[in-house]
């Protein structure tokens, strides 16, 4: 057996997290689910809430740990914060942060973790951020 240290099976592990990383805008996430991309309302604007994942959604939420990911999307859409709704075991939410109201969001994750997700995939009942951190 070889001796490899915990630090390389990291590595790889986060390596293999990276290719499967997903964050796509949540009204496609909703037309994939319904297979209809017309609700019945009108949607005005850009998307503002992004569902996040990898591995296929199985496990997913420890997209949180690809702090290069998380980054790419603050970069992307021009933020220096964004808000990390703890979803499920399968998934994370990310709304690029500004003047959110912190106290309704959480309140919405509680709601939610009462009335919908079973107890095995919640993962917290309250909002983190990722702070962009310019690495160049």
């Amino acid at each position: 057996m070889d001796n490899v240290s915990i630090y390389c099976i990291r590595c790889v592990a986060r390596r293999n997290l990276e290719k499967t990383a997903s964050i796509r805008p949540m009204s496609e996430v909703l037309t994939d689910m319904i297979g209809d991309d017309s609700f019945g309302i009108p949607i005005p604007g850009e998307d503002f809430m992004y569902v996040a994942t990898a591995n296929g959604g199985n496990k997913g939420s420890g997209i949180v740990l690809l702090k290069n990911v998380l980054d790419q999307f603050c970069e992307s859409h021009g933020v220096e914060r964004i808000i990390i709704i703890p979803s499920s075991t399968e998934e994370v939410l990310l709304i690029p942060a500004s003047d959110k109201d912190e106290a309704a969001i959480n309140q919405m994750i509680c709601e939610v973790n009462d009335t919908t997700v079973s107890e095995d995939l919640q993962l917290s009942d309250h909002i983190y951020y990722n702070k962009y951190s310019d690495l160049s």
